[in-house]
């Protein structure tokens, strides 16, 4: 190398360093401005979030990028990660936006199991463990296979008898067409989701999740380094969702909205015009729809799934936990195209090889068991219309849920300077009441006025949990 050549490297170096030096000043410059605005919003009572001059910055990021001759997406993703801090700086009171899910609820467990070990009888209404039947098929195919040695190696995606038969069983719910190469077994709908998150998002992108919601969604996209624009759905509004907050969330950023198809915790389902109109959108922006459908096998009120609209990315999540009361199984599935199937398989394949073939045989066998399907679902039906008559005898509000196994309600106040904590009550209930609940806290700050209770819970018992509720609310 000549010493014109080091001298010019050795500039061009400094200068990388200067305009370095130069970005970290303007984010300080940025992140103090922030806090003011912060500051000036929160006094005017305006939203943190600003979609009209986030989208004007999103659209001169696009052209500066094009002009400079840079991946317009790479400039896009920079701005989500400005966007990400400069709102995290807006915060006055220091709170982290991106907080994991609130310990509460494991708190809650813990203090449950430890008191029922010295003894104590706990009615557990704080987690969605089903106490329904599962066939005596799907034990005995299980353990059958297990002393035919069967315990080996299966694909990744999952054994072609099951997957076929879970495409079949799709097929004559909801009148698709769909082939086992549209379906991935996972060890759970859990890690179905995060591969379908992981398969479809990445650093500095955006996904749209409305609120409240089953909490690892969020933190998910946020390990993955996304960002979420949540949209709020109200309980005076019955949790309904319009499609002018999804076009007004949407940016050139967003590759997922999130769907949870009946909702946890409200037990919400969408209409079928509106979850059409969010396919339509999602079809247009070349987004990513994941509808989580884990309770679909509990519905209510008519229900229409995502996979009758299949003219989009689109990714289905489903699980043998809740109808087929096969929780300690860890098995799920995810529906979706071809493509995206194979993109997800890639994943799990870094993770796992397969479920054990065992387990799969197992749940091949529960989906022939139809006659204890409409049984758990009558019992469950049953249970939602009897819980919600006995709770409008009590001091609470709450909608009768669509679908689901859950009650999301809150108690009635007594006067606008009437502050309920649900995270002290729900200590406090399971301290003097043997009542074990889920604080609304747990799917974010705004419902600490809510609980969330689950009906997986013999009648007598359920009833008994909803009583002892009922009169310390009052």
């Amino acid at each position: 190398m000549t010493l014109s050549e080091r001298e010019q490297l050795e500039y061009l170096r400094k200068r990388i360093r200067g305009i370095t030096r130069e970005i970290f000043r303007l984010f300080g410059q940025r992140f103090e401005l922030a806090r003011t605005i912060g500051g000036l919003k929160e006094s005017a009572g305006l939203p943190t979030v600003d979609s009209s001059i986030e989208n004007d910055l999103r659209q001169m990021v696009e052209e500066e990028s094009v002009l400079m001759g840079l991946d317009p997406d790479v400039g896009q993703r920079f701005l989500t990660e400005v966007f990400r801090q400069t709102i995290q700086a807006e915060i006055s009171d220091g709170k982290n936006i991106y907080k994991p899910l609130d310990p509460t609820l494991t708190e809650i467990v813990h203090q449950a199991r430890a008191a029922e070990a010295e003894g104590a009888r706990i009615i557990h209404l704080e987690l969605g463990e089903p106490d329904l039947q599962i066939s005596s098929g799907v034990i005995e195919r299980t353990i059958d296979t297990l002393r035919k040695g069967r315990s080996g190696y299966q694909a990744t995606t999952g054994s072609w008898k099951l997957r076929d038969a879970i495409a079949s069983y799709a097929n004559e719910a909801h009148g698709v067409d769909l082939q086992h190469e549209n379906i991935l077994v996972s060890p759970g709908a859990r890690f179905a989701v995060f591969l379908a998150m992981a398969s479809s998002i990445s650093w500095g992108d955006e996904v749209i999740i409305p609120s409240p919601n089953w909490g690892l969604y969020n933190q998910f996209a946020n390990y993955l380094g996304a960002r979420v624009r949540t949209i709020r759905t109200e309980y005076n509004e019955k949790w309904s969702l319009k499609l002018a907050d999804f076009e007004d969330s949407v940016s050139r950023s967003t590759k997922m909205i999130v769907l949870s198809h009946p909702n946890n915790p409200t037990g919400k389902i969408l209409d079928k015009a509106t979850l059409k109109s969010i396919v339509e959108l999602a079809s247009r922006q070349k987004i990513t729809l994941l509808s989580d459908e884990a309770y679909s096998g509990f519905t209510y009120a008519p229900y229409t799934s995502l996979l009758e609209f299949v003219n989009c990315k689109w990714i289905v999540i489903s699980s043998f936990s809740r109808t087929h009361s096969m929780t300690a199984f860890r098995i799920g599935y995810a529906i979706s195209s071809p493509e995206i199937v194979k993109k997800m398989a890639s994943l799990q394949r870094m993770m796992i090889q397969s479920v054990p073939e065992f387990i799969q045989e197992g749940a091949t066998e529960a989906l022939t068991s139809r006659e204890i399907l409409d049984t758990n679902y009558r019992i469950m039906k049953n249970r939602v219309s009897e819980a919600s008559t006995l709770l409008s005898q009590y001091p609470v509000l709450f909608h009768k849920p669509d679908g689901g196994v859950y009650i999301f309600l809150k108690r009635k106040r007594e006067s606008e300077t009437d502050i309920f904590d649900s995270t002290e009550f729900s200590l406090e209930l399971l301290k003097q009441e043997g009542v074990a609940v889920c604080p609304g806290s747990v799917f974010g700050d705004r419902f600490n006025n809510f609980i969330r209770i689950s009906l997986y819970q013999p009648k007598e018992v359920l009833f008994e949990g909803i009583r002892r509720l009922g009169e310390a609310l009052s």
